[in-house]
């Protein structure tokens, strides 16, 4: 057999023997771009989240200020209730015609104390709302959680491919330098 002759079947050889380690780099090439792209879209589900996290802490920031805001204007209608108890004490001790006077004034009463009641029913409705969006950023903090273990899982194991093709490769490695030692004897 010629020089070319073994050149050509040591070629032909190598190349049958570095064919399945291509097949399994190809693979590993896609798994590795497939997990890329899982990565991005669960850093970007993560980006999502923590914005709407980010908008139920302004939204929960705002309701705190209105429920703050409501009870300044519940503070006031008491001052003002106050006030006009006060005023009819004295329009009673001051004239014939209180009763037609005082009737006016009960309604007005009774219009605020309703306002009063109105405005507790929403303080009631925003503290509830409040609490229900606590509800709602509790299960997106669980999900995020969720969503970082399951990523660091598939890191691991994409890393266990890694280290396996490593060796593969460094075996491969030391088998064409074994048949080089011998196509240089």
């Amino acid at each position: 057999m010629s020089s070319d002759e073994m050149l050509n079947a040591f070629r032909s050889l190598l190349r049958e023997e570095l064919q399945p380690v291509k097949e399994d780099l190809k693979q590993l090439n896609e798994k590795v771009t497939n997990l890329d792209q899982r990565v991005a879209k669960l850093e970007q589900k993560v980006d999502n989240l923590d914005q709407r996290a980010a908008n139920l802490e302004q939204k929960v920031d705002n309701l705190d200020q209105r429920t703050a805001n409501l009870e300044q204007k519940v503070d006031n209608l008491d001052q003002r209730v106050a006030n006009l108890e006060q005023r009819v004490e004295n329009l009673d001790r001051r004239a014939a015609n209180v009763e037609l006077r005082q009737d006016g004034i009960k309604q007005e009463i009774a219009s605020l104390l309703k306002n009063q009641e109105t405005t507790n029913a929403k303080l009631e409705a925003l503290t509830m709302d409040v609490h229900r969006l606590e509800g709602n950023l509790h299960r997106v903090e669980e999900k995020v959680g969720r969503n970082h273990t399951e990523i660091m899982e598939r890191l691991s194991s994409l890393e266990r491919d890694i280290d396996h093709t490593w060796e593969k490769s460094v075996r491969n490695e030391r088998v064409l330098a074994n048949i080089k030692k011998l196509l240089e004897n």
